[in-house]
């Protein structure tokens, strides 16, 4: 390579690091002016019973919070102390959207790389736009790419998490688990292993909200068989989806020689087979699950990588739960710091 090609590789290589570092850049800027901004316009608790635009089922959450935080810390071993004193109004409106991305023909999730919490499936932001732009230019890369609201978040105890008023309009039993699934993270969570970090949550935040609707209500009240009939479902999908995850890597594997057009019209077939076959299912709220079916023409491999992402663990959490600490979930989760 001549002096005159080198400089010019040289330039180009800089330009690129330059503009990769801007985006960096940029992008922490808007995640921290996003942070900065609801932690420093929440209302405290008071003020949020009080608040007009909640309803009486928010107002019910606020005054089960304390209890909520103190089963957290005391039955389950979590670390909720700091959070969850004041919120952050919503109005109905999103606040956070999570970005995440797959290969389009391997169930194998797109990740990105962050400081202390190592590499993880999915890239949030504080402005609907910004993620757009990078669902398009990751869609153009020839990923399938998935942007949707967040319902909540943790900062992994760096800063006191607050609520945020949507999550406050659910029925309690809901609450318990997001309240529960967060403090998980802001408790245990480990480096690069962001699959077992959501199982983790989603497996203490379901159990733990169910056993702490037992100790508030009884197992006969409304909302803890609304709950167990909410898990009961939960249950059945991920079986469901568990078989259907392993039966599209092997569709995968089977059609790897035909062309990317080929390709996609045999997945759809593929998807709209599985969705007559969720729609065959009982569910006991069977409306969710049957919209869900009915939307299988927006499905790719993200809804497929982030249901491996969240649930895909829970028979194996389960069991090392029942056969090694006796369904004691605080001694499970104190085994990770022991």
């Amino acid at each position: 390579m001549n002096k005159k090609a080198t400089l010019i590789l040289i330039f180009l290589v800089l330009s690129i690091g330059l503009l990769m570092t801007r985006n960096w850049l940029s992008y922490w800027f808007e995640q921290a002016q996003g942070q900065i901004d609801v932690l420093t316009n929440v209302i405290s608790l008071q003020e949020a019973l009080e608040e007009p635009s909640l309803s009486n089922t928010a107002r019910d959450n606020i005054k089960m919070l304390e209890q909520l935080k103190d089963f957290g810390i005391n039955e389950l071993g979590l670390n909720v102390s700091d959070n969850y004193k004041a919120v952050y109004l919503q109005y109905g409106k999103p606040t956070l959207w999570s970005l995440s991305a797959s290969e389009k023909f391997e169930l194998k999730a797109y990740e990105w790389t962050y400081p202390i919490v190592g590499s993880v499936g999915y890239r949030g932001f504080f402005k609907w736009q910004r993620g757009k732009q990078e669902a398009e230019e990751l869609a153009r890369q020839g990923f399938d790419t998935s942007l949707s609201e967040v319902s909540a978040w943790s900062t992994l105890g760096w800063f006191a998490d607050p609520i945020l008023s949507n999550n406050l309009e659910v029925p309690p039993g809901e609450f318990a688990r997001l309240i529960l699934h967060e403090s998980t993270h802001a408790t245990i969570y480990i480096e690069d292993d962001d699959v077992f970090n959501e199982n983790l949550a989603t497996y203490v935040g379901n159990q733990g909200a169910l056993l702490f609707l037992e100790s508030q209500f009884g197992q006969d009240h409304l909302e803890y068989e609304r709950l167990e009939k909410r898990l009961d479902d939960i249950s059945s999908y991920e079986s469901f989806m568990n078989s259907a995850t392993l039966r599209l890597q092997k569709f995968y594997d089977q059609t790897a020689m035909l062309d990317e057009a080929q390709k996609l019209d045999k997945r759809s077939e593929f998807f709209e087979e599985l969705s007559l076959e969720l729609r065959a299912m009982r569910f006991n709220d069977s409306l969710r699950y049957m919209n869900y079916a009915d939307s299988w023409r927006r499905w790719n491999n993200t809804n497929f990588t982030g249901f491996l992402q969240y649930h895909s663990q829970q028979d194996s959490i389960n069991e090392v739960v029942k056969s090694e600490f006796g369904n004691d979930i605080k001694s499970y989760l104190k085994s990770f710091t022991d």
